[in-house]
């Protein structure tokens, strides 16, 4: 019988480059009990091996989550690590309303979720 406490980590952002690569990272390292990915846009995720595999084995949800709106606790709990890459970079294409509500606003969200599922825990990039 294993003492191991489950840990659990959220990568918002978690379909672009660097959350979904954090992800394999974890995943191959065993950091935590499960990984959730939290992204509006899941349909841009790769789906490598690593992430299915991750899906199959239960150690990896996707949930679609957009953090310009406030974000549900989705009743979790054990989240030791909250990570937050989802942003709207000042490339053409995005107006500044746009630019504003997903990194200030969003940054909010992310960071009232932290107090909702206690977690103490973030990183933003």
């Amino acid at each position: 019988m294993s003492n191991i406490i489950p840990s659990e980590v959220i990568i918002f952002g978690g379909a672009g480059f660097i959350g979904s690569n954090y992800a394999k990272y974890f995943i191959q390292n065993n950091f935590f009990s499960r990984i959730h990915l939290f992204d509006i846009e899941l349909k841009k995720i790769k789906l490598d091996h690593l992430i299915i595999h991750g899906i199959k084995q239960g150690k990896i949800t996707l949930k679609k989550v957009d953090i310009r709106k406030p974000i549900p606790s989705h009743n979790l709990k054990n989240i030791v690590l909250i990570l937050n890459f989802a942003a709207i970079h000042r490339e053409p294409g995005h107006t500044p309303p746009e630019y504003f509500d997903t990194n200030i606003l969003g940054a909010e969200n992310v960071t009232g979720f932290a107090e909702k599922v206690n977690c103490n825990r973030v990183i933003f990039s």
